[in-house]
């Protein structure tokens, strides 16, 4: 089996994509360094935003005003996480010339974002429920209704297809963030020679997100470094990771979009 030449097709593919991802990621954490304060300052804003949804009064709320309070908070969170989207991406790609937190065209750069993201919320957000339901659906009669495998199954395999289509469309934002117009099907094209590395990048994003701390609950709930985790860590180092990997899904387009040399302009 080693010596086939199909396995050996696929080793070399495995790693020139793992060869690409590394470089790219080298990219984003470059770009990082140069201006450090920016993207600690984005994890914190992010941070300090899901921290305050702990203290908001939910509990003495109920019915229709818990459900208008609830898709509220939600609404505003995605305008707040496309805007340090814009902000993250547009940093990556714009140079070193560029200064300030938003910088002088961000309400340009947001807006046209903001069509894109609001599809991305409503489909991605609404097909992943589905997806999901349809997972338990087909496998309830062999693990059972009540099962806990299947229920954190279901979680994962039903956000597959939607990150390998998040990493196909999403520089439809990372133009945006550049001041480019990026349509949905100029992402499909500029993603094509890439798709597998950049699904990879995808899965390693959301596993950094989601799997520590899934680990830790499910295989040590009793654990006292679990309680910590989970009380004082958890919502920080998905914070970190989400602003990474925005970092990194604009490096992504800087590279595939042909200005990995140079600071990608405005159009």
């Amino acid at each position: 089996m080693p010596d086939s030449p199909w396995f050996m097709r696929a080793e070399d593919a495995w790693r020139a994509a793992l060869r690409r991802i590394g470089g790219v990621l080298r990219t984003a954490f470059g770009r990082m360094r140069t201006e450090p304060l920016l993207y600690v300052a984005s994890a914190a804003i992010l941070y300090l935003w899901s921290f305050a949804f702990r203290l908001l009064p939910l509990r003495q709320l109920e019915g229709l005003p818990l459900y208008v309070a609830g898709w509220l908070w939600s609404i505003l969170g995605s305008l707040l996480d496309l805007a340090l989207v814009v902000v993250v991406a547009g940093a990556v790609l714009r140079g070193d010339g560029e200064r300030g937190f938003f910088g002088p065209d961000f309400p340009r750069r947001f807006l046209r974002a903001l069509p894109y993201a609001f599809c991305y919320y409503l489909c991605f957000g609404q097909a992943w429920g589905l997806l999901g339901w349809g997972v338990q659906w087909l496998a309830a009669p062999v693990f059972g209704k009540h099962s806990f495998f299947l229920w954190t199954a279901s979680y994962y395999l039903g956000a597959l297809p939607l990150l390998y289509l998040l990493c196909r469309f999403g520089f439809t934002l990372a133009g945006a963030a550049a001041g480019e117009c990026v349509s949905f099907r100029r992402s499909w094209e500029l993603t094509r020679p890439a798709a597998g590395a950049l699904f990879l990048t995808a899965l390693l994003w959301w596993t950094a997100r989601r799997l520590p701390s899934d680990v830790l609950l499910h295989g040590f709930p009793f654990s006292p470094f679990t309680v910590f985790y989970s009380r004082s860590l958890q919502l920080p180092v998905q914070c970190c990771v989400s602003v990474l990997g925005w970092a990194a899904g604009a490096a992504w387009y800087r590279e595939l979009r042909g200005g990995a040399g140079e600071p990608v302009r405005a159009g």
